[in-house]
């Protein structure tokens, strides 16, 4: 019985060391490339579950049907967890920007019928929110 604690503490010890690992910050993304970004498709619970599958099969581990006709459950258990994580990150993620001082900002209107043009800079850091799609 202690033989079995051990073991499982040592499992423990070694994820929380991985846990644990130092990391590093990511690299600022230029704004340029950041604004490409709208051509992007979003997070794809079936993409990603297709790319999966495809690896698992390069690994030679059985995919879809098995081979006696019964439901391969690994390969749904699998599906539960990628659609349970995207839809962690799209739907509980927070995104927040801040924006440097010193952003041009123009806008124009109307006071009545008087025509309104105004130019300048941002003074203060601008802050906003975003969504994961």
């Amino acid at each position: 019985m202690n033989d079995d604690n051990s073991a499982i503490n040592d499992i423990i010890s070694q994820i929380n060391n991985i846990l644990s690992l130092p990391t590093s910050s990511p690299a600022s993304i230029p704004a340029d490339l950041a604004l490409l970004s709208t051509n992007r498709q979003g997070l794809s619970v079936t993409k990603i579950f297709t790319t999966f599958l495809q690896g698992k099969q390069k690994m030679g581990l059985p995919v879809g049907t098995l081979p006696n006709g019964d439901i391969n459950k690994d390969d749904l258990c699998w599906f539960l967890v990628i659609q349970s994580i995207i839809n962690a990150i799209k739907f509980d993620a927070k995104i927040q920007v801040a924006i440097e001082p010193g952003g041009a900002l123009e806008a124009s209107g109307v006071a009545g019928v008087i025509p309104c043009e105004v130019a300048g800079f941002t003074i203060d850091i601008q802050t906003g929110g975003g969504i994961i799609q």
